[in-house]
């Protein structure tokens, strides 16, 4: 059997300001395959929506609520609490924050109080807020789908007032900072990217699944397509492409139809259109404007972002013809994909036309094209998962599952301390697999001590291989000992070990815990043990050579109980911390003539 996805058993939660269905705009399209894609892996994905497009605005689309459902394994519409898309508050451009709404947080925090989660997704910088949500354990993924820094000064050069979200590279990297992984659309950005934060960016373009049909049948003319939203941008550049066409046809006879589609017809009405454009306006089903155009073209010039429409018609196997900064992103497979001016874009129409066997040509280039974009997006992809299945670098547990079985405040105080310190908690059972009904493990990650003989289902959560000297490999920042347990690896380890010398009496008799503490001591870079007296010598070996100092918990009920912390160093900061949990927990008391 193949190995499993890393994104395999996982519980994903998406957040997106920009609703996935209908699926007539670039962004949507975007959002809900990558989302797809997820689930086509094993995985579980929910979709919260934070309604802010000017359709959603004011109102709400019974129909596009039941799609969406449709769509995922759970959907949520998050409702707005402040008016969306603000303009910069202060200065020429946003802030980070600016379109923030509390609301949005205020459901992930219920949300995750509610559902282990794996991963978070959340599209746009604006949004970025929303991984200081997540809890520790759960990766955080952003999706950045365009470059917004500098995006006004872009805009500006090309004659086109600001618009949507624009900001600065400062403001884009504490967006940037706030995840585990960034995903670029095009490598250009993820340049950029990789420049102005040190979180880890992979390339991820936006791949369509091939879809061709078959082309309407012709009227004896060359149909040429633009599909586009309605936006600044894409007025600014099929207006300059019509000018240019319209002033070209004043000397040549170009026996062909421009076909116009998608919302972008809206700014462009019938009266102000030559006989020679037919617009189409929007369409429900793309496949149908696709039909019925010979030639798709992307004339533009200036813009931001990955052109979704572009990789759209190479799925389809239509033969494009687009000037190079339109087919940025895409891997150019003819010369008609990099044309450098409108000039060169009319030129090479007029040539289609003249050479009809082109056609073929083209269309055999464009599936070329989708196929390696979409073996980019594989290979995206399957780097995001493998990310998520490795081990967090947290609070690492082993616990013998016979013990933990017998005494669930083995595992109970290491989670407790793993939450305190803010890290993952990794737990590694040994000897055994942990009772099904800790529910306590929905908090942490859990290592299989061997490969398990099928792949999780979707919302079981990732599963992991590993052995102590492994998980200990792999930068745990905290091992938390409950009880001695058997094997510790040799060597000398970075990270902070804890034992809970208390609970520890409850497993094994005090100078085999004696003992293993002072392993620790010798193999850790630092050691905290926790224990109402102090720690007896191992048998015939000089007491640990520790600090020892003793706090005074303030556990109603237990004022007469004195807790002994050892720590390698009095700045320790986990000792504190251990003194505070102990005194908090109030774990069992030691068996009679422990210490």
């Amino acid at each position: 059997m193949a190995d499993p996805s890393g994104w395999a058993g996982a519980r994903v939660l998406m957040l997106a300001p920009t609703p996935t269905w209908p699926l007539d705009q670039g962004n949507r399209r975007r959002i809900h395959a990558l989302g797809q894609a997820i689930r086509r892996e094993g995985a579980e994905v929910h979709f919260a929506h934070y309604p802010s497009e000017h359709d959603w605005r004011g109102r709400a689309d019974p129909r596009a609520h039941r799609e969406m459902a449709a769509q995922w394994d759970g959907y949520f519409a998050i409702p707005p609490t402040r008016p969306p898309h603000p303009p910069p508050a202060s200065g020429p451009d946003h802030l980070i924050d600016e379109w923030w709404d509390p609301a949005i947080g205020t459901f992930l925090d219920w949300f995750f109080a509610r559902h282990r989660t794996d991963a978070l997704v959340v599209h746009y910088p604006f949004l970025s807020r929303a991984l200081l949500h997540a809890p520790p354990g759960c990766l955080r993924i952003l999706d950045m789908h365009d470059r917004f820094a500098g995006r006004r000064e872009v805009l500006a050069r090309a004659g086109i007032a600001p618009e949507f979200f624009h900001t600065t590279e400062e403001q884009e990297a504490i967006a940037l900072a706030r995840a585990d992984l960034v995903l670029a659309i095009k490598r250009e950005e993820a340049a950029a990217f990789r420049r102005a934060a040190r979180t880890p960016v992979v390339v991820l373009p936006h791949a369509e699944p091939p879809r061709e049909v078959p082309p309407t049948p012709g009227r004896g003319v060359l149909r040429f397509g633009i599909i586009g939203a309605r936006n600044s941008i894409n007025r600014a550049a099929t207006g300059a492409f019509l000018a240019a066409l319209h002033e070209r046809l004043r000397g040549t006879l170009l026996p062909c139809e421009i076909l116009l589609a998608g919302s972008i017809c809206a700014e462009f009405p019938p009266e102000a259109l030559p006989r020679y454009v037919r617009r189409l306006g929007p369409v429900e089903d793309v496949g149908a404007f696709y039909a019925e155009a010979d030639v798709v073209l992307a004339p533009l010039a200036v813009s931001t972002g990955l052109k979704i429409r572009v990789g759209e018609a190479l799925a389809f196997g239509r033969p494009v013809l687009a000037l190079a900064h339109a087919f940025e992103g895409y891997p150019p497979q003819h010369p008609f994909h990099a044309l450098p001016d409108l000039p060169a874009l009319l030129a090479a129409m007029e040539r289609v036309v003249a050479e009809p066997a082109l056609l073929a040509e083209l269309a055999d280039a464009s599936r070329r094209a989708a196929a390696e974009v979409a073996e980019q997006a594989r290979a995206g992809l399957a780097a995001c998962g493998a990310r998520l299945a490795a081990l967090p670098s947290g609070c690492l547990v082993p616990v013998p599952a016979e013990a933990a079985a017998r005494l669930p405040v083995l595992l109970e105080q290491a989670l407790a301390a793993a939450e305190a310190m803010r890290l993952p908690a990794v737990v590694l059972p040994l000897g055994g697999e942990l009772p099904a009904s800790a529910r306590l493990l929905e908090r942490a990650v859990v290592l299989h001590p061997s490969p398990p003989g099928a792949p999780p289902a979707p919302g079981e959560g990732v599963r992991r291989v590993g052995s102590l000297a492994s998980a200990l490999a792999a930068g745990a920042r905290v091992a938390w000992f409950a009880a001695p347990v058997p094997g510790l690896p040799e060597g000398r380890f970075p990270a902070t070990a804890v034992i809970a010398a208390d609970l520890a009496a409850q497993v094994a008799p005090p100078e085999e815990v004696a003992r293993f503490a002072g392993l620790l001591a010798a193999r850790f870079a630092r050691l905290v043990a926790v224990s109402r007296e102090a720690l007896p010598p191992p048998a015939g070996a000089r007491p640990l050579r520790l600090p020892l100092w003793r706090g005074t918990p303030q556990t109603p009920g237990r004022r007469d109980e004195s807790i002994w912390v050892l720590a390698e160093a009095a700045d320790c900061p986990l000792a504190g911390l251990a003194l505070a949990l102990a005194a908090r927990l109030a774990p069992l008391r030691p068996r009679r003539g422990v210490y």
